[in-house]
């Protein structure tokens, strides 16, 4: 009797052990393959995302972008606010790091930064760096169009 109660405790052993290696590491493969699907998929967006990020920037579209009058009245606000941050500087005897909007403003005379006219948000940069414009440069071969202080 105990002889026949050992070989079959050792085949449910052996029985469970085949089950669990053979129906086990399957569900495991199979939840595998779906953890591995959903990062191609992730993957994919994030490539796709990317893409389209990239196409905005390099191409921007509508006429706001390409109009040199706004480009040219954010050019004035840029040299404005630059000249104003040098000034502040000077004024706080700050030679590097960055100068205190509120100084800035001072400086310029009015109670907020004036507003690219294409939709562009300034950067002000810490001293000896340009104020700079989000918009910038574009591919076209006239800098009429640029968001961008060139001579200063």
């Amino acid at each position: 009797m105990k002889k026949v109660v050992l070989i079959l405790a050792a085949v449910v052993l052996v029985g469970g052990g085949a089950w669990y290696f053979l129906v086990a590491d399957k569900q495991e493969q199979a939840n595998a393959r779906e953890r591995l699907r959903q990062l191609e998929y992730n993957a994919e967006n994030a490539a796709y995302d990317a893409r389209h990020q990239v196409k905005r920037v390099v191409e921007p579209s509508g006429p706001v972008y390409n109009d040199p009058k706004a480009a040219e009245q954010c050019r004035e606000n840029l040299k404005r606010i630059e000249s104003a941050k040098r000034h502040a500087a000077t004024q706080l005897s700050i030679a590097s790091g960055d100068v205190p909007l509120d100084a800035i403003l001072k400086a310029m005379g009015v109670s907020e930064l004036p507003r690219c006219p294409a939709g562009g948000e300034y950067r002000i940069g810490p001293v000896g760096t340009m104020v700079r414009c989000s918009i910038g440069t574009n591919a076209t071969a006239t800098h009429d169009d640029d968001h961008f202080i060139r001579d200063y």
